[in-house]
C-alpha cells in the first residue's frame, strides 16, 4: 500500500472505510458483493425540552 509518505507491505489489509468500502475495492479492480444499509444503532434519551414537536425548527 502507498500512502503520501511511505509504502506498507504484508501480507494482509484491513480495509476499515466503512460504507465507501466497495467503491474503494472496486478501484483495485476487487469486488466486494456488499449492500450498503443505513441503520441507527443507539438511541439516547433526551430531555423535555428537546422532545416536543418542531424543537428545532424556529430556534434562534
Amino acid at each position: 500500500m502507498n500512502s503520501n509518505h511511505t509504502i506498507y507491505k504484508g501480507k494482509r489489509l484491513v480495509l476499515s472505510a466503512g460504507t465507501w468500502s466497495k467503491e474503494l475495492l472496486a478501484k483495485l479492480g476487487l469486488n466486494l458483493p456488499a449492500t450498503r444499509i443505513r441503520k441507527a444503532f443507539a438511541w439516547f434519551k433526551a430531555g423535555e425540552k428537546l422532545s416536543t414537536p418542531y424543537y428545532f425548527i424556529n430556534c434562534k
